[in-house]
């Protein structure tokens, strides 16, 4: 009885001395959980319980080692985010999250607090619903396709309206990331405004040619007239055009052309309409103008 019991003291004095050490451990587990990651088991020994409290605080070192690691690569993809020269914008996969770096800001005026969701964003830089509606269904397949097949998004031109009402012209494309897509915008608007007027100062030089060819063929003045009508109205845009001559005695506009919508208004019965300057403030201010002169009604 006396060995027996002795035996059972000795046991539970031994299971008792195990379990503390293994609360130890399962302490230091807890604290790991509430966010200490300076944790550690302080158990030496050689029994199974210092074993798994070495092989956890090695475990720990390890993930800290990592986390160290991923929160200095974090530092520097958001170093090279925030300093890229371009505008730059990322979107998880599920479009809950957006972030922008610096030159997106600077650009567009949308701010983290403007565009909390990828889907503010749209509505902001899109206000015509047309518009928003071909670009998030075509930007929203680009992204599944790139995500899923793992390829850039190809570069495509949009115009995108800034926070001040300015509407930019931006080619965006995308590479996609582990959980969502990078998207690159590259600012175009002032080389197609160039392009433009190129093109615009194009349609002129080859309105004048036209004219001139036309003026040379002109046998009466309303052959000139007709000339220069026709080109107007193409290369303008002019819906409308009415052409009248002065009096010499400046008191007078005769018609000479009516055409568009009003013209069955603006010419009488005869075919020609005569229009009285005096008392008539706007007609006073061209019959005395010697440039150009732009009327806002």
């Amino acid at each position: 009885f006396a060995a027996i019991l002795i035996g059972s003291l000795l046991a539970w004095y031994m299971g008792s001395l195990a379990t503390q050490r293994l609360y130890e451990v399962q302490n230091t587990i807890s604290e790991v959980k509430r966010g200490n990651q300076t944790a550690r088991s302080n158990i030496t020994g050689g029994d199974e319980a210092a074993s798994i409290a070495q092989e956890f605080n090695s475990m720990l070192d390890t993930l800290s080692i990592r986390e160290s690691e991923l929160s200095a690569s974090e530092n520097r993809f958001r170093k090279l985010f925030n300093s890229a020269a371009i505008p730059l914008c990322f979107a998880t996969t599920n479009e809950e999250k957006v972030d922008f770096n610096t030159r997106f800001e600077e650009t567009f005026g949308y701010t983290h607090d403007d565009t909390p969701t990828l889907n503010a964003w749209w509505q902001l830089a899109y206000p015509d619903p047309e518009y928003r509606e071909w670009v998030v269904s075509n930007g929203a397949a680009a992204t599944e396709k790139a995500t899923s097949e793992k390829i850039d998004v190809q570069p495509i031109e949009y115009n995108v309206t800034c926070k001040n009402g300015r509407v930019r012209t931006m080619v965006i494309s995308g590479a996609p990331l582990d959980n969502g897509i990078l998207a690159t915008f590259f600012d175009i608007t002032e080389r197609k405004q160039a392009v433009d007027a190129l093109q615009e100062r194009e349609q002129h030089a080859q309105s004048l040619l036209r004219i001139s060819k036309n003026l040379e063929h002109a046998q009466t003045y309303a052959d000139a007239l007709n000339a220069a009508h026709q080109e107007v109205s193409r290369a303008i845009g002019y819906q409308s055009l009415w052409v009248y001559l002065l009096s010499e005695d400046k008191k007078y506009f005769k018609s000479l052309v009516a055409g568009g919508l009003m013209s069955d208004t603006v010419m009488s019965e005869e075919g020609t309409a005569t229009l009285s300057i005096q008392g008539d403030q706007m007609l006073e201010e061209i019959a005395a103008a010697k440039d150009i002169v732009i009327i806002k009604d």
